[in-house]
């Protein structure tokens, strides 16, 4: 087992980072796809779950989750996938009437239902963006269910049924995928070792 001794949460918005304040050692406000100063090269693993559909500058986030790991990090991330059903109608629906909608079905979830855009949230295009800040591709695991429409199950029914249509279209489709890439040393000579 890995013995963690410093377990960091970065959010935009400090209301968020309060609320989870005892998950962490310590809790910084931080916008990723903005310079990460002091916190350069700090990190043996970085975790990003469910935050990259809710950027607009998903390259930059992604050049600010690279710059977070020491050489030989890890960085896991977790989006939604741009194409499913959910996340389509999420891009369509006005965001204030999707966070009444959310608050309604589910009152536990009162404080989320943040602006969602899924601008780059395929697998494809993360490790595009992945590459260009100097990460190497190590890992997708895709995942074909989720919990949304499962309050009324007429709404559940065809919403599997759509999803199974996807599928059957779109060899890259998922409800949501996890995706993990490696900062390589590099070398004194500058270059990335192990690629020629």
């Amino acid at each position: 087992k890995e013995d963690y001794r410093l377990y960091d949460g970065f959010d935009i918005d400090m209301d968020e980072l309060d609320q989870a304040r005892d998950l962490y050692t310590n809790v910084y406000q931080l916008d990723i796809t903005k310079d990460v100063g002091a916190f350069r090269g700090v990190y043996d693993k970085v975790i990003c779950k469910s935050t990259l559909e809710h950027v607009l500058d998903e390259e930059a986030a992604m050049r600010g989750l690279a710059s977070l790991l020491k050489e030989g990090g890890e960085l896991y991330i977790m989006v939604p996938y741009r194409y499913a059903c959910f996340a389509v109608l999420n891009r369509l629906l006005p965001n204030e009437f999707k966070k009444r909608l959310l608050h309604y079905l589910f009152p536990n979830k009162i404080g989320d239902g943040f602006p969602a855009y899924y601008l780059n949230c395929t697998a494809s295009s993360m490790r595009e963006s992945a590459e260009k800040a100097g990460l190497r591709f190590d890992g997708l695991n895709k995942f074909y269910f989720s919990t949304y429409f499962t309050f009324f199950f007429p709404f559940y029914l065809v919403w599997r049924l759509i999803t199974g249509v996807q599928y059957l279209v779109d060899r890259d489709y998922c409800e949501r995928f996890e995706i993990l890439f490696r900062k390589d040393p590099v070398a004194a000579s500058g270059s990335v070792q192990g690629l020629a």
